[in-house]
Parts: structure tokens; C-alpha cells; sequence
């Protein structure tokens, strides 16, 4: 009996360690067969996603704004869906009216990053990350000496070792553009902060104690539960003939606070009437907690301590 060459191609016999037979098909394949692999291969494409990290900035409005707040979180996730990326943490930092925004969080962030070898993709908001230049710093090192990958959310780009350097170029004149335009907001905000000082309006957040922010009528009032403190501590003062350091010491136990604290507390011009901003005093509008003689009395006590 002769044995076709295609049929003897049909099986092949090979033995393994334990010396058993094992028959492998080598065949033609059919094209429902074909199609179930090619199937399976793209599903274990979808099921393997990328790990990303996840940070963007909201101000202290938005904060209190739910709607803002989980919009902006819903950008980050559907850009991440789109692009078969998995998010694993997410940051968020608070953009306040001192400090363009707070950095702790997105330096916590990169060393997250930095720790973890298998997050190489970071999904960030665009506006606020660039307007400062120890953040392009930052995400330069990443980009080139780490291998990462930055996603910007708000404008759809994303940047990597692979950029060309003319996608730099344009990288660094959006860089240029973005901070220059938050430089004026910050510059308006500024003087629109000096303003309100002009017109006898606090704009600190932090109050003294003593007092407490009306938030209907956007007003300091007199704090009930902490004035009479400031009230006590200035009388004590005044009714001590001969002052000392100990004496200073022993009110600032009773109130539990440090001795540095007192002294400032004393020393704030808030309590008759004035308030300081960008080394000016302003007149507020606010009932003062004591008279401008008494504190000028209290302070001659307190610079002969000194």
C-alpha cells in the first residue's frame, strides 16, 4: 500500500519527555475555525488595557459644585475608555485665589507614577498643568527619561518620546500661550483683590479668631463663641502693672496656644478696626473687638518684652 505525501503530512507523531505520543494536526485549517481564532485574539485585545493614572484640577467653587466636580472626573474616564486604558488612581488639586493651584497633589502623583513601572500613562488637565514652569519641567523628565505617555483631556493630544520635534515646537508655543493668558487672570484677580481692600472689604479667606464670615450677606460678623476671649486677653494685658514673659507664657497655656500664636494675635491691627494686605492697612468694614488706644497700650507693653 503507497501513502500519499499529503496524507502522511495530515499527522505527525512526536513524543514527549515521558515518552507517550502525542498526534498534532497539521491540516488545513477551515475558515470558521479561522475566524473563532481571529475572534479570540482581538477579544484578548480589548481585555488587555494599558494602566493610567488620572489628575485634573477644580477650583474651590467647583469643589463645593458636585456637577463640576464628577464632569470633570467623566472626561478623564471616557478618554480613558476611548483609549483602551485602565485608570487605577486619581488626583485632584484645588486651585485656590493664592496659589494657582495646590501641588502637593500632583507631585504625589508623578511619585506614584515614578514608583510603579507599569503605569505608563498619565491623563491630565491641560489648562491648569501648564502655567507653571517647574511642572513642564517635570513632565519633560517623565516623558523623556521615564517613557511616559500624557494624555491632555481638554485638547485631545498626547505626548511621548515618539513626538516629533516639530510637535515639540508647537508644545512649547501652547506652553507660552497658556501661561501668559493665566498670568493675566492672576494679575486681574490681584487687582481686583486690592480693590476690594480699598472699599474696606476683607479679602483674606482666613479670619482672626474672634470672628466668623456671614455667608448670606458675605459680611464679617462678631464671633460670640471666641470674642469674649480676644476681650479678656486685652483687659488681663492692661490690668498688669508690671508685665512679664512668664505672665505671657501662663495666658497662652490657659488658652492652649504657642506663645509665638499670642504674640500675633496681639499684634494683629484686625482687632481695632484695620487690616493689612500687601503691606498696606486698610479701614474694614467690621466691628472692631477693641479700642485703637487699648491695642496701642497692649503693644508698648509687649515691645519691652521684646
Amino acid at each position: 500500500m503507497v501513502i500519499k505525501s499529503k496524507e502522511a503530512n495530515s499527522s505527525v507523531v512526536e513524543k514527549n519527555k515521558k515518552g507517550k505520543g502525542v498526534t498534532k494536526m497539521k491540516g488545513k485549517l477551515s475558515n470558521k475555525t479561522k475566524k473563532s481564532n481571529l475572534k479570540g485574539i482581538a477579544q484578548m485585545g480589548k481585555n488587555f488595557r494599558e494602566k493610567a493614572v488620572v489628575y485634573y484640577t477644580i477650583t474651590n467653587e467647583g469643589l463645593k459644585d458636585s456637577y463640576i466636580r464628577h464632569n470633570k472626573e467623566l472626561l478623564a474616564f471616557n478618554y480613558a475608555k476611548e483609549h483602551n486604558l485602565e485608570i487605577v488612581k486619581t488626583w485632584k488639586g484645588v486651585i485656590t485665589t493664592w496659589s494657582k493651584c495646590e501641588r502637593k497633589h500632583f507631585s504625589q502623583m508623578l511619585n506614584y507614577v515614578k514608583n510603579h513601572p507599569e503605569i505608563e500613562h498619565i491623563i491630565l488637565d491641560y489648562w491648569d498643568i501648564r502655567r507653571t514652569d517647574i511642572e513642564k519641567f517635570k513632565i519633560k523628565y517623565f516623558i523623556s527619561d521615564c517613557g511616559k505617555t500624557f494624555h491632555f483631556i481638554d485638547t485631545n493630544n498626547m505626548h511621548n518620546k515618539q513626538y516629533s520635534p516639530a510637535d515639540n515646537f508647537f508644545w512649547a508655543m501652547e506652553y507660552i500661550l497658556i501661561k501668559n493668558i493665566s498670568n493675566d487672570i492672576y494679575e486681574k484677580k490681584i487687582l481686583s483683590m486690592e480693590q476690594k481692600a480699598a472699599d474696606g472689604i476683607y479679602p483674606g479667606q482666613k479670619l482672626p479668631i474672634g470672628y466668623i464670615k456671614n455667608k448670606e450677606t458675605k459680611t464679617i460678623d462678631v464671633d460670640n463663641k471666641t470674642a469674649p476671649i480676644i476681650h479678656s486677653l486685652f483687659k488681663n494685658i492692661l490690668e498688669k502693672k508690671n508685665l512679664t514673659r512668664d505672665d505671657l507664657k501662663k495666658m497662652a497655656i490657659q488658652l492652649e496656644l504657642r506663645p509665638k500664636k499670642l504674640y500675633s494675635i496681639l499684634s494683629n491691627p484686625f482687632y481695632y478696626g484695620y487690616f493689612s494686605w500687601k503691606w498696606h492697612l486698610y479701614p474694614g468694614r467690621y466691628i472692631p473687638l477693641v479700642s485703637k488706644e487699648d491695642w496701642l497700650r497692649v503693644n508698648k507693653k509687649i515691645k519691652k518684652l521684646k
